[in-house]
């Protein structure tokens, strides 16, 4: 019926299903067309409260209702930021619980498997702290990579994969500013708590003892 798109209108109502006619293109499709609702464009810094109850008590007696469409998108994206806000908690939590179990279980094996090192270090006169900074200082890379990486992929990644979310509800362009400092913070602040989840589970070194190890042998 019509040859061309003449724009395209970005909206999360109606989850983007949704098109924009003029009245003579309506007409078309529907000769009896009336509309029956109106969109105002207000200059910049115009006062919307008051042009909203300045029509409203202009139109009183013909049954008019205005809608603030500013309120309405703050209310829409408060909604939205309280579920993003959400959501990033749940995945926060998520990722402690995952890296405390990996860490735990890496730490653990570990120790299990270099236990007689570690009886013939403590024997050697190695501190139990020395031998816990050892076993630490021994997962410091991989952290450290892990942590690098998580840096360049969540200052990278975080706003395509946001846009592409928003774009099942009719948001098809849209650009998210991501800061350094957040991603460093997260990534360092997950660095920090590796690093003391491998020394709470390196502690059990000092149940080690050198004697007992060469009775079981």
């Amino acid at each position: 019926l019509f040859r061309s798109v003449v724009g395209i209108n970005q909206q999360i109502s109606m989850l983007g299903k949704w098109a924009g006619l003029t009245e003579k293109a309506m007409q078309r499709m529907e000769p009896n067309f009336q509309y029956a609702s109106i969109y105002i464009y207000l200059k910049e810094g115009a006062n919307v409260k008051k042009v909203c109850s300045k029509l409203e008590n202009q139109y009183k007696d013909e049954g008019a209702h205005l809608t603030n469409s500013l309120e309405t998108f703050d209310d829409t994206v408060k909604s939205f930021t309280t579920a993003m806000r959400d959501m990033v908690i749940a995945c926060i939590i998520f990722t402690i619980v995952i890296i405390s179990t990996i860490m735990y279980l890496i730490l653990k094996v570990k120790i299990i498997r270099e236990r007689q090192q570690l009886g013939i270090w403590k024997a050697m006169g190695f501190t139990t702290p020395q031998l816990v900074g050892q076993v630490v200082i021994s997962v410091l890379p991989a952290l450290f990579v892990g942590s690098s990486l998580g840096i360049v992929l969540g200052y990278f990644g975080i706003s395509p994969v946001l846009a592409g979310l928003l774009s099942f509800v009719g948001i098809r362009k849209i650009e998210f500013s991501t800061a350094w400092y957040s991603c460093f913070g997260i990534c360092a602040g997950l660095l920090l708590l590796a690093c003391t989840v491998s020394v709470l589970v390196s502690l059990r070194i000092r149940k080690i003892n050198p004697s007992k190890l060469l009775q079981e042998d």
